[in-house]
């Protein structure tokens, strides 16, 4: 289905106002989905149709109306407060459940969440990603993982592809404003919402520059993106878990300040037995100070990787770790996402380290808490599709 021209960009996502579910034939279906548009700010709706066989109608169309408002990819007026960003981003009941899944050998990484999807049965809420300084993002690969239903948590380091460092001090000059704002053009364009972090995990090499140097580098993207009109960003402001330790002081000295930042995040990694010295920790106590940060600056929280080792000395260790993380977010309203880190890259934190620990995070899956899913995916869910292909407007499905 092709869109009428209008004078507006692509339009972004906001809130959901409604949801998708089947008026009759309980059963799983095909269905297109498409949009319309109409004239902001009364926003845009999203209907999927299937085609239903009766035995006395023959073939008739049957409405799935999932009705979703829309912010318009306008720039805003000089001078005017930020937009806030899009509520689905932050789900009023439950948490997001998403992973950074590293491609094995010859696999896509498509190819390997589609796997992990599939071994837990569901589909992941939202997909970790990282670009470096020039890479020209949205990819062909975000926008079609995007379109399939998932939320995308962007992390966009200051480090080039080649390794090459891209100091603080000169994004916050305005040396590099042209790069930033075509970036912020190309998310606006995708039209569907985002987290976006600015050089997750700061405090981590010291060759960018001082902590001064990072809170005005990110104070200037996260400004030119919202002159750009990106308002369908959330920015998370992310840092390892040990930042938020002690007195705090780490951790304030990289905070950029409340209104730039949509959600504070924290990487909380439980490293024993793999790092010397390190011993065994709870998700709760590993990220225990960093929520207590976000509470005292009223933002959710977002923890954007999370990992465990397995104990070769406790086999069932690493499944349980997984299990009692699960009731610390169930018990933690303010977290909003989490995504595990499915990698082997430089610990075992792979979820097929053990069946056990495998069907742990399955078990995660299945828990209504973290039902919550994106309003594309959960269109597709509703009526017994594991994942929409296409975004609106594309007519494309797949099961």
């Amino acid at each position: 289905m092709q869109p009428p021209r209008s004078p507006f960009r692509r339009p972004l996502l906001g809130s959901v106002t409604g949801d998708a579910s089947p008026y009759a034939a309980r059963r799983s279906v095909p269905f297109r989905l498409g949009y319309k548009f109409v004239t902001p700010p009364r926003g845009y709706r999203f209907g999927a149709m299937r085609s239903v066989v009766g035995p006395r109608s023959g073939a008739r169309a049957v409405a799935l109306a999932a009705a979703v408002t829309l912010i318009a990819g306008v720039r805003p007026a000089a001078g005017s407060p930020p937009a806030p960003p899009p509520a689905v981003l932050f789900p009023s009941r439950g948490a997001y459940l998403g992973a950074r899944v590293q491609p094995s050998a010859g696999e896509s990484e498509e190819q390997a969440i589609a796997a992990l999807e599939q071994r837990i049965g569901r589909p992941l809420a939202v997909e970790r990603i990282y670009h470096r300084w020039w890479d020209a993002f949205p990819t062909a690969e975000d926008v079609a993982s995007a379109r399939s239903g998932r939320l995308l948590f962007v992390s966009w380091s200051a480090m080039t592809a080649r390794g090459m460092v891209t100091p603080w001090g000169d994004i916050a000059s305005g040396a590099y404003d042209r790069w930033i704002r075509a970036r912020a053009d190309a998310v606006r364009a995708l039209g569907l919402p985002l987290y976006l972090c600015f050089h997750h995990e700061p405090e981590d090499n010291e060759a960018f520059g001082t902590p001064s140097a990072f809170v005005a580098a990110y104070r200037h993207v996260v400004d030119l993106f919202r002159e750009e009109g990106a308002s369908n960003v959330a920015f998370v402001w992310t840092m390892m878990s040990a930042s938020f330790g002690g007195d705090g002081a780490v951790a304030e000295a990289f905070y950029p300040g409340d209104s730039w930042v949509d959600a504070v995040g924290v990487d909380a990694y439980n490293w024993s037995p793999g790092r010397a010295g390190s011993r065994w920790r709870s998700f709760a106590e590993i990220v225990g100070p960093a929520r207590r940060f976000a509470l005292e600056h009223a933002r959710p929280l977002v923890v954007p990787e999370f990992g465990a080792q397995e104990d070769p000395s406790a086999p069932g260790r690493k499944a349980a770790w997984l299990q009692a993380a699960g009731g610390t977010i169930h018990a933690w309203r303010d977290v909003k996402a989490v995504m595990y880190f499915d990698s082997s890259k430089g610990y075992p934190w792979r979820l097929a380290s053990s069946g056990a620990s495998l069907r742990a995070f399955a078990a995660l899956g299945r828990d209504p808490w973290f039902d919550a899913l994106p309003p594309l995916a959960r269109i597709g869910a509703s009526v017994g599709l594991g994942r929409v292909s296409g975004a609106a407007g594309s007519g494309n499905t797949s099961g």
